[in-house]
């Protein structure tokens, strides 16, 4: 289905001061079409049935802790898992560490990887905010 209204991730960086990690092209050429937000929580313990790729992944606190949890093999398994389903952005939020195996994920199915200072509610809001205002 063909969408008329879109943000480009560039416009969407920019506006909330994101740090970008990786990204495979311009973020100008990256355009995000829904105001809708995930945390990928489900999606790192195994759970796709409801998983939507082309919204934006937010990834906060409890994700990265739950990340940790898991043995080094698990964890790996599952963040190359998450990352080749190809959500069309992944944003860590609390200045998190991203890690070398994200980040590789990332490059790997070439899935864009940005970072904000913020705190994941704060994050989230923000930007709800700016996607139903655009969109």
């Amino acid at each position: 289905m063909a969408q008329d209204k879109f943000v480009t991730l560039e416009a969407i960086a920019k506006e909330l001061k994101l740090e970008i990690k990786y990204t495979p092209g311009p973020l100008s050429q990256i355009n995000i079409y829904f105001n809708q937000i995930f945390r990928p929580g489900l999606a790192f313990a195994g759970f796709y049935d409801v998983f939507m790729p082309d919204r934006i992944q937010v990834a906060g606190l409890t994700e990265d802790l739950y990340l940790s949890s898991l043995d080094e093999k698990t964890r790996v398994e599952r963040i190359n898992t998450f990352f080749s389903k190809k959500p069309v952005c992944v944003i860590a939020t609390h200045k998190t560490e991203i890690s070398d195996y994200s980040l590789d994920a990332a490059m790997a199915n070439q899935v864009p990887l940005l970072l904000s200072a913020m705190n994941t509610s704060e994050f989230m809001a923000a930007l709800i905010a700016y996607l139903n205002l655009q969109l």
